[in-house]
């Protein structure tokens, strides 16, 4: 049953321009994609405005249109965005890490979308034009890879520890 609604459009606090990804931390507060205005909206569990995380632009702590963000066991704030890259925060919003770069190699992106951490808080990522999941450590050390069709959402159910991919060819995958 639906329970409530925040948020509007436009550019100011509390206010979205394309909301992409979503994900709420270990204190039930809920990080927005506000993919448009290239930045991360941080709200309490009650929809309240709290901060803003980022700005529009290539360095690190900025963004290109931030499309997917989780969380992992330590509070780290982990974001993939238009830059074809990796951002790592801590749950203050400072700025740890980066990894990744435009490619088809191994730990490169092409239109980054949804990313979730396992149980080890090991980084699945969907690199959406290249038709792969990839995986890297905590710190952003690649692992390994697998094909998915032009992936555009991914989460780990907690039941069962199936991976859930949804797919831009209109299917959602379970790994």
């Amino acid at each position: 049953n639906f329970i409530s609604t925040f948020g509007s459009k436009g550019n100011e606090n509390g206010q979205f321009n394309y909301p992409w990804g979503i994900c709420v931390d270990l204190n039930d507060n809920i990080y927005v994609c506000d993919s448009g205005n290239n930045r991360i909206q941080i709200f309490d569990s009650q929809g309240n405005f709290i901060s803003t995380l980022g700005s529009e632009g290539e360095k690190n702590g900025q963004f290109n249109s931030p499309r997917g963000l989780t969380t992992n066991s330590h509070g780290n704030i982990i974001v993939s965005d238009g830059n074809n890259r990796i951002q790592i925060f801590d749950s203050e919003g400072n700025f740890i890490s980066t990894f990744g770069s435009y490619g088809n190699g191994n730990g490169q992106f092409e239109n980054l979308h949804g990313i979730c951490v396992d149980l080890n808080d090991n980084i699945l990522v969907c690199d959406h034009e290249n038709n792969r999941i990839q995986i890297f450590e905590s710190n952003g050390k690649y692992m390994t890879q697998f094909q998915a069709h032009y992936p555009t959402g991914i989460k780990i159910d907690p039941q069962t520890l199936n991976l859930l991919v949804c797919s831009d060819n209109s299917a959602a995958l379970i790994f």
